[in-house]
């Protein structure tokens, strides 16, 4: 048998789970493949209601454009400078509860990466420490589905997390740029 490296042993333990728990399966594809939709909704809910709509609430609203533009953007150029393929084109025997629109790009996650570029920026608007949590565990929870469901390992993960760290002060710094 193949010895497999950390991230790989780690996408098993998680993945195997699949098909134990029905309740568990359910959550995890909702929170793999629709939770990213509720996050960015919350924060920009939040941001409109804080902000009243005034040009504070725009310049978030332009900061997290950015963000997401030059997020994915870089997430592509890493992509062709790391190329690793989806857990389906590489490993055997795994469950997937989703079947990617492409097996050729998996490290970092884009999913991670746009949920936690949703939960750092209200940090630079003044939201409050547990806000701010919450949306770090929803996060994360959206990334511990996307290894679940079988689409990505730990590290696409952590690299997802890693981009939305950089990303997200710069764009935040771009946008104040921009406007003021």
């Amino acid at each position: 048998m193949k010895k497999y490296s950390w991230n790989y042993k780690e996408f098993f333990k998680v993945n195997n789970q699949v098909g134990q728990n029905e309740a568990l399966d359910f959550i995890m594809y909702f929170s793999s493949s629709w939770l990213i939709y509720i996050i960015a909704t919350i924060v920009v809910l939040w941001g409109y209601f804080k902000f009243n709509g005034s040009v504070t609430f725009w310049l978030m609203f332009l900061a997290l454009g950015i963000s997401v533009i030059l997020g994915l953007f870089l997430s592509l150029i890493i992509s062709f400078i790391w190329p690793r393929k989806r857990p389906v084109a590489v490993l055997k025997n795994i469950k997937q509860l989703i079947i990617p629109l492409q097996i050729w790009k998996s490290f970092p996650s884009d999913h991670t990466l746009i949920s936690f570029l949703f939960a750092l920026m209200p940090l630079y608007f003044g939201a409050d420490f547990f806000f701010v949590l919450t949306l770090f565990l929803l996060s994360a929870v959206v990334g511990y589905g996307r290894v679940y469901v079988g689409v990505h390992y730990p590290y696409d993960i952590f690299g997802g997390f890693l981009l939305a760290l950089i990303v997200s002060p710069l764009s935040f710094f771009l946008a104040l740029n921009l406007v003021f």
